[in-house]
């Protein structure tokens, strides 16, 4: 079974995470149409989300927009995450070689 890395772990709670909130903000508009829950979804997927406020979009295409936005966060968090591990661990192996000419 494959190891998995810190980038594993933390996309996949944002994404948890992301879909948790985007739940919650359904059932609440549903309950509660003048209610605030659209806020948290807006803060988990900035500043992605901020694009969105330049287009009309409301209701449905909006969260299937927000949805989109936030994975794109996802993608590119597990991209830097995993470069900045493969960085640290570059230097890691580095720093256990002996210089050149100093092997014995």
């Amino acid at each position: 079974m494959p190891r998995l890395h810190v980038e594993h772990w933390i996309t996949g709670v944002y994404i948890a995470l992301l879909l948790l909130v985007a739940f919650y903000t359904v059932v609440a508009t549903e309950f509660d149409a003048s209610g605030l829950a659209g806020v948290w979804l807006v803060l988990l997927t900035a500043p992605t989300s901020y694009l969105i406020f330049l287009t009309p979009v409301t209701g449905l295409p909006a969260l299937v927009a927000y949805l989109a936005a936030g994975m794109f966060q996802a993608v590119v968090m597990f991209s830097l995450l995993g470069s900045i591990r493969r960085h640290i661990a570059a230097r890691r192996h580095r720093k256990d070689e002996p210089p050149p000419g100093l092997s014995h």
